[in-house]
């Protein structure tokens, strides 16, 4: 059996009980029909060796798959096993093969051992064996021959998992699809089988549907797939008493919510035995950019640094829209923590496909450019290039907000099943509330839909769906995220009948409830995100960490060091930081550059709480004669302010009101015209009190 028979087998069995002609299938893979009855014999041959006779059935030229469940996976295990002796590998099948190998041991493999496995010569075993180096040179890895001992990679632990999981993820094992067990390429049943995949599988499945509401945390059906891959590879590793390295834990030590999750989520699959802190650590640092908060994401110092970066991106978009993005509490918050995985994704060599950029480029030309001609400022600030693709799911959640703002009220209850991500599901949302009268009471991925049919917990009118749905008793139909005049049709057809039905009885009771409330997966309600940045009114008021001692007018500086020290000066005489604290800042600026100067003439400076923060507070001056700090478009500097941050989440309230301020020129003018030091805390209580967006007199 070669690669072209085993994915005619796999086709067969992905279409079970559908009878094809033989022309049919030699039109589909391209050969003529001879061929194809070769291929069918092969298959035929194999299964009748393997007392699988009546899995096969055929009546003259057409033949049809009509094994049972249990069948198919023993089919696929004989035809995938380990030797390859019935299957033969192509040269590239093997290339990969011995880097899995590779990868997978902790011992020396010989070229016997590789002659043995994949029944190829000596020869083309040492030509395959250069290659699979160049495969494996990609990802930074280099190993050469022991005469005595053969092959084995001298790489950290970290590296291994991180290698084996981009194997995986280059052939695309983290798409839905390929998770099953028909699988149509043959490395990815081998390191399936290697791994062990099928049996962790069902375990990490059900410790990720205890953890989401156990956490509060949400997962598109992507996380949730490439989080399930990386815990198979973590559990085998374990099981064969492989832990992180210790450097890795001095390089990365963080004691935040997704270590108490990583720990967690490793003793609901493996039991109650210890785990290294490292291990705990490395799966930390991977679930970082794959979880979100239900309510609100935990803000750790990387996160505060994206947030102030987005603000200044929308701040720009703001002037081109002419409308105050920067102002929408909820796009600040999704944008970030979206900005945060685009960054990670970059840094991790992930690409990102948006299937529907052409789709969004074409419904929204005007609004792709702003956002294109804007991208830079997310581009210089975070070091990275930033793609049309990635670009285009920006675009959706600008446009969610966008289209937000022109929102009515909802009527029917509607559950929306997205399997793409966040960005796309609001802006699904958004859409779909544009067209129609709906209360949207979820926003679910596909997986959470299969536990809330098992819990009987299904209550609405509709279920609108981004893929197919099967055992759902509920009305449900399909649509493109991007909503086509179709779909739109045919959901007006299906709410008209609804709505028709249910017109003499049904009483409305919840008008007063906008669908921003109602995206409750993804949003607070209304209440609840002004009670959010209303937090700032008490205590951690901006305006009220402002004493005379710590504002300072008009004062001449030299250049950028000097003014982040004149900023930390009052800070430090108060006891709030240290002298590392101010080293810090300034290390920020030479490290990643001024990222904290989000707006035209305005820096907001910071470091971490373990850079010297003794407690909250927050200096202000102005200065005399603005100076440079290499921003490409927000420089000369003018206001710096200085913040000491010890509770990143309550901190983080009181900056977007701050932010929000200081992003409104009418507040920038009054601040830049008073006389005097309460004057300054006057105009911030005064934004703060009043949510000012755009206010022409004081």
């Amino acid at each position: 059996m070669n690669n072209k028979v085993y994915e005619l087998l796999v086709f067969l069995i992905n279409n079970r009980n559908k009878e094809f002609h033989l022309s049919e299938l030699g039109n589909y893979f391209n050969v003529n029909v001879r061929t194809i009855r070769n291929y069918i014999s092969i298959i035929e041959e194999l299964l009748i060796d393997n007392s699988f006779k009546g899995a096969l059935l055929r009546d003259g030229s057409n033949v049809s798959f009509i094994g049972t469940d249990t069948e198919i996976k023993e089919i696929l295990n004989i035809a995938t096993k380990n030797d390859f002796y019935d299957y033969r590998l192509s040269s590239e099948e093997r290339q990969i093969i011995i880097s899995i190998m590779l990868l997978l041991s902790d011992t020396p493999i010989t070229i016997a051992d590789l002659e043995d496995t994949l029944f190829a010569s000596r020869s083309t075993i040492k030509k395959d064996i250069s290659s699979a180096g160049d495969i494996l040179s990609k990802h930074g890895i280099f190993f050469s021959e022991n005469k005595r001992h053969g092959y084995i990679l001298d790489i950290d632990e970290s590296i291994r998992r991180n290698v084996i999981y981009s194997f995986l993820k280059e052939k695309e094992l983290s798409n839905i699809n390929s998770l099953d067990n028909t699988s149509v390429d043959i490395c990815l049943s081998y390191i399936k089988n290697q791994i062990n995949f099928d049996f962790y599988k069902s375990m990490v499945e059900n410790a990720l549907c205890i953890l989401e509401p156990h956490f509060q945390v949400v997962m598109t059906d992507i996380d949730f797939n490439e989080i399930l891959i990386l815990l198979c590879i973590v559990c085998y590793r374990l099981d064969k008493n492989r832990n992180i390295e210790e450097s890795y834990v001095i390089n990365n030590n963080s004691n935040d919510i997704f270590y108490e999750i990583s720990g967690y989520v490793l003793k609901l699959i493996m039991g109650d035995r210890e785990f290294s802190r490292g291990d705990i650590l490395y799966l930390a640092d991977k679930l970082r950019y794959k979880i979100t908060y239900k309510n609100t994401t935990p803000v750790n110092q990387d996160m505060m640094n994206y947030y102030i970066i987005v603000k200044g991106f929308l701040y720009n978009l703001s002037q081109d829209f002419n409308i105050s993005l920067q102002e929408e509490y909820k796009l600040q918050e999704f944008l970030t923590a979206h900005v945060a995985r685009v960054c990670h994704r970059i840094k991790e060599g992930d690409t990102l496909i948006n299937p529907y950029k052409g789709q969004l480029i074409a419904t929204y030309p005007e609004d792709f450019k702003i956002i294109r001609d804007n991208i830079s400022f997310l581009e210089e600030n975070l070091n990275v290039r930033i793609n049309e693709d990635e670009s285009s799911y920006i675009l959706m959640h600008i446009e969610a907000s966008l289209e937000k703002m022109r929102q009515n009220l909802i009527i029917p209850n509607v559950i929306i099943v997205c399997h793409v991500g966040f960005g796309t599901s609001h802006f699904l949302a958004e859409r779909l509330s544009k067209h129609f009268k709906l209360n949207i009471l979820e926003i679910i991925s596909s997986h959470k839909l299969k536990e809330y049919v098992d819990k009987d917990k299904i209550n609405c009118d509709l279920i609108i769906s981004t893929i197919p749905l099967v055992s759902i008793s509920s009305p449900w139909i399909q649509v493109n995220p991007i909503l086509s005049d179709k779909d739109i049709a045919h959901i007006n057809i299906i709410i008209s009948n609804f709505l028709n039905k249910i017109r003499l009885n049904k009483v409305v009771e919840k008008r007063e409830e906008t669908k921003e409330s109602m995206i409750n997966n993804f949003s607070n309600n209304r209440n609840e995100v002004k009670e959010m940045i209303n937090k700032v009114q008490g205590e951690n008021r901006f305006s009220s960490l402002l004493t005379e001692e710590l504002i300072i007018l008009d004062k001449e500086v030299e250049n950028w060091k000097e003014s982040i020290i004149l900023s930390g000066e009052p800070l430090l005489w108060k006891d709030i930081i240290t002298p590392d604290y101010i080293r810090a800042v300034v290390n920020n600026v030479i490290d990643n550059g001024p990222y904290f100067v989000f707006a035209p003439g305005i820096a907001i400076a910071h470091a971490a709480p373990k850079d010297g923060a003794k407690k909250l507070g927050a200096s202000f001056v102005r200065l005399k004669s603005p100076v440079e700090f290499g921003h490409k478009t927000n420089d000369p500097i003018k206001i710096i302010i200085m913040l000491s941050i010890i509770d990143t989440k309550k901190n983080l309230n009181m900056l977007f009101t701050t932010m929000n301020t200081l992003c409104n020129p009418i507040a920038v003018d009054k601040i830049m015209a008073a006389k005097s030091k309460r004057e300054i805390v006057d105009i911030f209580r005064y934004y703060e009190d009043n949510e000012v967006k755009k206010e022409k007199k004081l």
